[in-house]
């Protein structure tokens, strides 16, 4: 995927996670008071509008330019556990009480404020994950140390 192909997903990834964000927060459950302390710890800004969503499995995109490609930067695929989309965050049924899990998508919707946007973040996060890998993303690599130093054990 070159930055042409990038920056031409960018709209149509931003009007996906849009709309997927907009039916968790309609339907998904606010975060329990020790979720909220954390994401508080965390630095996210508007804790209020985080919304969970427990599913059988993570929606893949109807388009199938954009299914593709986040198959390919392993966005989305059949071993996602949870995503978030901005505020609003799936978590699949099977790993709903890991709060390992939760912390780390937490990370993501601060980034999602802190790069102001789900533009933004798409920007940057497909590009680190199309230059660096999904594992070695800036972003994602955020994600694992900050949710480790939450763990409970």
């Amino acid at each position: 995927m070159n930055l042409q192909e990038i920056n031409n997903l960018i709209p149509i990834a931003s009007q996906w996670v849009a709309v997927q964000e907009e039916f968790i927060l309609s339907n998904g459950v606010q975060l329990t008071e020790k979720q909220m302390q954390i994401a508080s710890k965390i630095g996210i800004k508007n804790i209020d509008k985080i919304r969970l969503l427990k599913v059988e499995s993570i929606p893949e995109p109807g388009d199938s330019i954009l299914n593709e490609a986040s198959k390919a930067i392993g966005f989305i695929s059949f071993n996602t556990i949870g995503i978030t989309y901005r505020y609003g965050i799936y978590i699949r049924q099977d790993y709903w009480d890991n709060d390992s899990l939760i912390i780390h998508e937490l990370v993501h919707t601060l980034q999602y404020e802190r790069l102001d946007g789900i533009a933004n973040f798409l920007n940057q996060y497909i590009k680190e994950c199309v230059y660096y890998g999904y594992n070695n993303s800036p972003l994602e690599k955020e994600a694992v140390e900050i949710s480790k130093s939450f763990c409970v054990v």
